[in-house]
């Protein structure tokens, strides 16, 4: 590389650098991504890739994280550190082969990291290797190695492994000393409670949960500050999306979802499309997991096209009524053509396409106007329960409301309130959209009686295959290694009950008064 090209590689590389220590995730990717375009082989390539791609997965771009990994050179993936990512992506895109195989590279070249170890261990799990995992772990520690990211990935498999106090042991001890990662002392945190409930130590896992979601939101203020933000508490989400959902209800009613009906050909038929959504935990991964196993479909996990195509037409509550107004029924047929072609990009192009983004309920008008004839469905789940799990629940990215019980409540009477109007206009005023409520207990309790009625609701005949998805070698990122290969379980259901006498009276009545208002009392 001459002398001017290294310059600007360089000057690339500190840009990057740079956003990365703004908080500027998308200002860091295509800073790196400019670099790897214009110095395919310079020595820091590998670095980079691996940096920028594991920026793309946090930021939710997996198919640019996956497109990123697929270019490395042979000669990279003896880096280990774009091993480790390389890893990560596939894991997440569900190649669990590929994930197996980058991890164990990356332990080959530096065995005694603990975080390579540890992924190794966790993608052990999802094959449902446990007994190679602990062994894997086992090793470490008899060469000495002592690392929270061994004690994190003891959690993930303690269940399995029968292992559970000594789990407890030994994140307690760490939890002594110094984290120097935050991220990692949250996620500890999580996993002891986690670990506490499995043993029945239910006031231990209350105190723990309640620990490290307070650790939580005090670390994502710091990280608001440190980037020039105003800090947000939990709360302060609640308000705007209170008045963002009510706005877009509003605009959406019953006269102008008519006005959006298909005239001829306009907008096209989008029946290949099924959209998964809900509250945060009400059972959105067993339903996509469900209808994913059927032969003509696959899952596209919680993808963002919908909000992409939501951005690119600038469609807020302030000028989402202009926009209707404004756009023709070809226009809609495109947008509805550009999220088919997203969706299929990612679920390896398959007929039928199951995207379980749970913030899609916002845009179901949205929908009604580009993709007529595809599946709506909105899962439903006891609050009380929804509160607890979105509350035992690490999300590591974006929920920050989730580390707050009143911040939970709030989001779920607003979600709740918005289901029962899309249950009241779209049957009425835009049928050609397929929209149903289906309910976690209901299916996990009769679960072949309740998958009939869900692909008959999205046109799709019925397969058995769909209630043996547990068996299919499919990483699923919302499902905790120890509920992976399970199946349907009724582990889950009144869940709230164990920790009813923790809660403050505030909550509680809280609690009470959402079962009541909609319908899950008793």
């Amino acid at each position: 590389m001459s002398g001017a090209s290294a310059q600007n590689g360089e000057a690339l590389l500190n840009r990057a650098q740079m956003c990365e220590r703004r908080g500027d995730v998308v200002g860091a990717i295509d800073s790196y991504k400019s670099f790897l375009a214009r110095h395919p082989d310079d020595p820091m390539a590998a670095r980079a890739r691996a940096v920028c791609a594991q920026a793309m997965l946090m930021s939710n771009r997996l198919t640019q994280a996956l497109d990123l990994v697929n270019e490395a050179k042979a000669h990279e993936l003896d880096e280990p550190d774009l091993c480790y990512v390389v890893a990560q992506v596939h894991a997440y895109s569900g190649n669990m082969e590929e994930s197996l195989g980058a991890a164990r590279r990356a332990v080959e070249l530096e065995p005694n990291k603990a975080p390579f170890i540890s992924i190794l261990v966790t993608a052990l799990v999802y094959k449902g290797e446990s007994e190679e995992a602990i062994g894997v772990l086992d090793g470490a520690w008899a060469r000495g190695l002592d690392a929270p990211e061994l004690d994190n990935a003891l959690a993930t498999l303690a269940t399995k492994a029968g292992r559970v106090d000594e789990a407890i042991d030994r994140i307690n001890r760490r939890m002594k000393k110094e984290i120097p990662d935050p991220k990692l002392r949250i996620e500890l945190g999580f996993h002891l409670a986690g670990l506490y409930e499995k043993r029945g130590d239910y006031r231990e896992a209350w105190e723990a949960v309640r620990k490290a979601n307070g650790f939580a939101e005090r670390m994502a203020m710091r990280g608001q500050e440190q980037t020039g933000k105003r800090p947000i508490p939990a709360l302060g989400y609640v308000k705007p999306y209170i008045d963002r959902v009510s706005a877009t209800c509003g605009i959406f009613d019953g006269e102008r979802l008519s006005s959006l009906a298909p005239t001829g050909d306009e907008p096209a038929d989008r029946s290949e499309m099924i959209f998964v959504c809900g509250m945060p935990r009400s059972g959105t991964t067993l339903h996509e997991q469900i209808l994913s196993a059927h032969p003509e479909a696959e899952s596209a996990g919680e993808s963002n096209a919908v909000f992409q195509a939501k951005r690119g037409l600038k469609f807020g509550p302030k000028n989402m009524a202009r926009v209707l107004d404004t756009m023709r029924a070809s226009d809609w047929s495109g947008i509805g053509a550009g999220i088919l072609e997203e969706l299929r990009s990612i679920s390896g192009g398959s007929r039928v396409v199951v995207d379980k983004q749970p913030g899609n309920d916002e845009f179901v008008g949205l929908l009604a106007a580009c993709a007529p004839g595809s599946s709506v469905i909105l899962t439903r789940r006891d609050p009380r329960d929804v509160a607890i799990s979105c509350y035992f629940r690490n999300f590591v990215i974006g929920h920050q409301w989730a580390t707050d019980m009143r911040a939970i409540l709030g989001f779920q009477r607003a979600k709740l309130q918005m289901h029962e109007h899309w249950m009241k206009v779209i049957p009425a005023h835009a049928p050609w959209l397929r929209i149903m409520t289906s309910d976690y207990a209901e299916l996990v309790s009769e679960p072949e009686g309740r998958t009939r009625v869900l692909l008959e609701h999205c046109g799709l005949g019925w397969d058995d295959s769909c209630l043996r998805f547990a068996e299919r070698d499919r990483f699923v990122p919302t499902l905790l290694p120890d509920q992976a290969k399970v199946g349907v379980y009724q582990g889950s259901v009144a869940k709230w009950e164990r920790y009813a006498e923790y809660l403050d009276p505030q909550t509680r009545k809280m609690f009470d008064f959402l079962a009541k208002r909609f319908g899950f009392e008793g």
